[in-house]
């Protein structure tokens, strides 16, 4: 074979969606809390690095719009779920006009270049240049621009994948108003939207109450070893992939071969895939005529075992944080045999009869507004 085919193989094999059991659950349990009439919802997708999330979000939006095949060809303009990637935020923290105008740019709002800046919209003596619309607007112009555009196009569901970018902040306050901006969003858009990201998610529900009641966090977890079905999951989702893997007659079993694979992936999809993918590189680019695809190569690619330790520990943490809390501790809180204290702030001023003013230095002369 030609390097033009070896590279189209790798291409298609790293295109390809693997179906597993942890996919389509997610997938289920998140389309079944999904309302598309009353109060719209937000949900949180939170697991591991190399689960599949980012490919759950995908399917979330293809599907809403697959279903909705019929609608669309009637009313081309109308889209019933956006998908949108929160970016890293700068030194400055998450901005909220790049999410927004990249939102408008997968809604299609036409000639988004163009536009005036929003203070000389009713300007009918404008004869100034057109501004760059994403320098020029606030955010708060651009939400009612994607406002518009949703109601426009009626979009009922958003996905934001890479959602923890939005969070990555350590001051409680401001995680706070992170997610009070997002609820917002949901309200002022009237869609649902679903929140894919790392368990830093986590941190929403312990922010407050109102938060609590208001999010559906969903665990997308991966494959644990130490329970059977997990495991078999696991090794079917491996069974799937080589199946798809390029290369005629490869030595690779998926029962001989689980553990050791699971080893160097801690049960995550992704991962397994991602280096199956690197693997398949790296044996087109060989010139070694008696290279063979077997276990021992598949291990030679492998992730370094510090990486795998710190994704594994990283979950780990993560699905000791998904663990609910026992009702007793609940109990005691309730009944009082363990009381929450609750510290009263302390007023400034000083205790006294309330007619009584503090004492303070009265202005003498020019200063006390009066003149001689």
């Amino acid at each position: 074979m030609n390097t033009s085919t070896h590279e189209e193989l790798t291409m298609d094999f790293a295109k390809h969606i693997q179906n597993h059991q942890t996919l389509v659950d997610g997938y289920e349990e998140v389309r079944g809390e999904i309302r598309y009439f009353g109060d719209p919802r937000i949900l949180v997708v939170a697991g591991p690095t190399g689960v599949g999330k980012s490919t759950l979000a995908r399917s979330l939006v293809n599907n809403a719009r697959r279903e909705r095949a019929d609608k669309i060809r009637r009313d081309p303009g109308y889209i019933p779920a956006l998908y949108g990637v929160a970016m890293t935020p700068d030194s400055k923290g998450f901005c909220w006009k790049d999410f927004l105008t990249r939102l408008l740019i997968r809604s299609g709002e036409p000639l988004l270049s163009q536009r005036l800046p929003e203070s000389d919209w009713e300007n009918p003596f404008y004869k100034g240049p057109l501004a760059n619309y994403r320098e020029s607007d606030s955010a708060a112009s651009l939400r009612r621009s994607v406002e518009n555009a949703f109601r426009e196009r009626g979009t009922q569901l958003l996905v934001i994948d890479e959602a923890h970018h939005m969070f990555m902040a350590d001051d409680p306050k401001k995680l706070e108003a992170q997610f009070e901006a997002v609820k917002c969003l949901s309200t002022m858009l009237r869609a649902n939207i679903v929140l894919v990201g790392t368990y830093s998610l986590l941190k929403i529900r312990e922010l407050s109450g109102q938060l609590a009641r208001r999010t559906k966090i969903i665990h997308f977890p991966r494959y644990d070893i130490r329970v059977d079905s997990s495991f078999h999951q696991f090794v079917q989702a491996f069974i799937g992939l080589l199946v798809e893997l390029p290369v005629k007659n490869h030595k690779l079993e998926g029962l001989r071969d689980a553990v050791a694979v699971y080893k160097k992936t801690g049960g995550m999809v992704g991962v397994l895939k991602d280096w199956m993918t690197n693997a398949l590189v790296k044996y087109y680019a060989s010139d070694d005529e008696n290279k063979c695809f077997d276990l021992d190569f598949l291990m030679s690619n492998a992730f370094q075992n510090r990486d795998i330790k710190t994704m594994v520990t990283e979950a780990l943490e993560g699905e000791f944080r998904m663990i609910d809390l026992p009702s007793e501790s609940i109990d005691e809180l309730i009944f009082g045999t363990n009381n929450v204290e609750v510290t009263e702030k302390k007023s400034s001023r000083k205790s006294g009869p309330y007619f009584e003013r503090n004492p303070v230095r009265n202005p003498v002369g020019g200063a006390s507004g009066y003149s001689q």
